[in-house]
């Protein structure tokens, strides 16, 4: 848990970390976290802020998850 929250902390240095998921709106990525564990995040540029959408962990299927949140 304390690596996953590292990697959240941090995501305010560097918002810009992870993939880029095309297959989903609003510049929207996900960033590996610990061993087994996903966050999906947005980043909002003009507000300066990112937004965690989902942490999920040890194969949780994150993308039917996010894209019920999404719609």
């Amino acid at each position: 848990m304390r690596d996953i929250e590292s990697v959240v902390r941090a995501l305010a240095a560097f918002p810009y970390r992870g993939s880029i998921r095309a297959d989903f709106p609003d510049n929207f990525r996900v960033v590996p976290a610990a061993e087994k564990a996903v966050i999906c995040i947005t980043v909002h540029e003009d507000i300066k802020t990112v937004v965690v959408r989902h942490v999920g962990y040890a194969g949780s299927d994150w993308m039917v998850s996010v894209q019920g949140r999404l719609t």
